[in-house]
């Protein structure tokens, strides 16, 4: 059991510093981006849409959305 529990805590510890690591890097992106008055990057909708197979957009705001929920800001 003991095996067990030291992999459970690492697997823990993992989603952890994963969920720190990726609110870290999404909070210091969208300040850079606000300081330079610089646009969003359209490179997460691109992705996401690319593996998703979603052709095009309806429209920009649908771009924006999916970037956004891909941790762009």
């Amino acid at each position: 059991m003991r095996i067990a529990e030291k992999l459970a805590s690492s697997i823990g510890k993992g989603l952890v510093a994963g969920l720190a690591g990726t609110a870290a890097m999404t909070l210091s992106s969208t300040l850079e981006a606000r300081l330079r008055h610089r646009q969003p990057s359209s490179a997460p909708a691109r992705a996401t849409a690319k593996a998703l197979g979603i052709a095009s957009f309806d429209n920009e705001i649908a771009r924006h959305r999916l970037g956004n929920n891909a941790g762009a800001a």
